[in-house]
C-alpha cells in the first residue's frame, strides 16, 4: 500500500523512505538529567528562595565589590551537582549571583574558595 511520506513528501511504500528525520534524538547525559530533576523539586525551589532572601535579593559577589545588583538573580551551586549531589541543599554550597557573575562562576573565572567565603559570610550574618 502506498502512503504519503511525512519525511520527504513523496508517495511510496511505508518504510521505504531513505530521507533521515530532520531532528536528532537528544542524548542526555545522566548527570544532566539528575541535575534537571533536582531543580524541579519543591524542596529546591524553597531552598533557592531562602538563599535569595538571606542574601537580601542581591548578588553576593557584586555586593562584596560595593555594587548593588538585584536583577537577573539565581542561586549557584559552588560545587556543581554533577560533582556531588549530596551537598546540593547545603547553605555553604549555595550562593546568590546575578547572571553575569553566574556565567563567570560557571566558567571558573570566579574562585570557588572566594564564593565559599561569601556564602559563609551570608550564613554568619543570618545568625
Amino acid at each position: 500500500m502506498l502512503k504519503s511520506c511525512s519525511r520527504c513528501g513523496r508517495v511510496h511504500k511505508a518504510g521505504e523512505c531513505t530521507v533521515k528525520p530532520a531532528y536528532k534524538a537528544r542524548n542526555y547525559d545522566r548527570t544532566q538529567d539528575d541535575a534537571y530533576q533536582f531543580r524541579q523539586r519543591a524542596k529546591w525551589r524553597r531552598k533557592s528562595k531562602q538563599i535569595r532572601t538571606d542574601a537580601q535579593y542581591l548578588c553576593e559577589v557584586c555586593r562584596d565589590k560595593k555594587k548593588l545588583v538585584y536583577e537577573g538573580l539565581s542561586v549557584h551551586h559552588i560545587t556543581p551537582l554533577k560533582e556531588d549531589t549530596s551537598i546540593g541543599y547545603e547553605d555553604s554550597n549555595l550562593i546568590c549571583l546575578c547572571s553575569t557573575c553566574h556565567e563567570l562562576a560557571e566558567a571558573g573565572m570566579i574562585d570557588r574558595d572566594y564564593l565559599r567565603r561569601l556564602a559563609a559570610l551570608r550564613i554568619s550574618r543570618k545568625r
